[in-house]
């Protein structure tokens, strides 16, 4: 079971409910959450692309298991994340910091980092969703084209790393 392999409940949809207590520790859990989960995404294209491509019954439902896993990600914690960082952490932070407030271009980078992450992370939902959708006529295609995802998230977690990073220094 490929959302066993990965350790995501990939089958149960999640609709984020904004929390009614605020909780400042979410937003760095998050950003290591998110990292481990696209490492795990990543892992599983490379290590089961037999198993994901198999001619057989199980390749498409295993892509699609995949597809699952992944927009789990971004439902159940990827969104968390986006709601915490702007409805709470950051007006949190502005609020307390006083004299040693991030500036204006500082806060404009990182708005400008999320942007293009978020849009990142859609080009690649849009692949994923696309692959999984593909009718394959034989394993190589599909295990070339596995590879190439699996590249895209590892690209995407850098990208989210760096973005991360830049945001906690400057917060």
């Amino acid at each position: 079971n490929i959302a066993l392999a990965i350790g995501l409940r990939a089958n149960s949809p999640a609709f984020y409910t904004p929390p009614s207590s605020f909780r400042i520790y979410a937003w760095r859990w998050h950003h290591i959450a998110l990292e481990r989960d696209l490492g795990r995404i990543k892992s599983s294209l490379s290590l089961q692309k037999r198993n994901i491509c198999a001619p057989n019954s199980d390749g498409p439902i295993n892509r699609e298991r995949l597809a699952n896993a992944f927009a789990f990600v971004i439902k159940s914690n990827w969104l968390v994340h986006d709601w915490v960082e702007e409805n709470l952490f950051i007006p949190f932070v502005l609020s307390v910091c006083g004299e040693s407030c991030p500036s204006q271009h500082v806060l404009h980078r990182i708005s400008r980092e999320r942007t293009q992450l978020a849009l990142a992370r859609e080009r690649l939902r849009s692949r994923i969703d696309r692959w999984v959708a593909e009718r394959y006529k034989d394993v190589d295609s599909c295990e070339r084209d596995a590879m190439r995802l699996s590249f895209a998230v590892s690209m995407l977690r850098s990208q989210a790393q760096s973005a991360f990073n830049t945001s906690e220094r400057a917060l």
